[in-house]
């Protein structure tokens, strides 16, 4: 057995085991799990929600931070998605064997500029309606059809991106059908 297979199989063991935290966590690299004390917050350095498999670096004084490049607070955020063409060809497959139904469509995140705009005066960065984590560069959303004439009125957004483990509209509204604006409470049109 090679050292890697030997590491993958200490990983697979202690995968399942729920580690209470207790103490400060030792700083430097981690990768997030549903047990990092930080999980869900908000990071200091971008704004961004912290997911799971999120790579993070801890500092001394326990801070914690991403080190994506597609978040700014690793340094400039590179302010896209440099996604392998074969990701993309899953994506695009995943699309097409499992649309969403209905009319709404789904729409990329630097398409819709607002769920991207970083905190503004102390308030917080956009987040789903349904998982509450903050919306990235190159995420799939289905963004609300509420609106007055041509002016959209709530312009909030659910998570629609099953490539990225984000099935959040599917769990929220399963039959893909809004009949009221969840946020402003107005009757959508058929």
């Amino acid at each position: 057995m090679t050292t890697d297979e030997e590491l993958f199989d200490a990983g697979l063991a202690g995968a399942g085991e729920v580690r209470p935290v207790t103490g400060p966590v030792r700083p430097g690299e981690r990768i997030t799990t549903l047990q990092s004390p930080w999980h869900t917050t908000y990071c200091d350095g971008c704004g961004h929600t912290f997911r799971r498999g999120d790579r993070v670096r801890v500092d001394q004084g326990g801070a914690v931070r991403h080190t994506s490049s597609l978040l700014s607070c690793a340094g400039p955020a590179d302010g896209g998605v440099n996604a392998e063409a074969e990701v993309l060809e899953f994506t695009e497959g995943l699309e097409r064997t499992w649309p969403v139904r209905g009319e709404l469509p789904i729409r990329r995140t630097e398409d819709e500029p607002h769920l991207l705009l970083g905190p503004i005066g102390g308030l917080r960065r956009h987040v789903c309606l349904f998982c509450a984590h903050t919306f990235r560069p190159g995420e799939l959303v289905i963004v609300c059809p509420c609106q007055a004439g041509a002016r959209r009125l709530c312009r909030r957004a659910v998570h629609r991106d099953p490539s990225q483990g984000l099935v959040c509209w599917e769990t929220w509204s399963p039959a893909s059908k809004l009949k009221v604006c969840p946020v402003m409470l107005t009757k959508l049109e058929d």
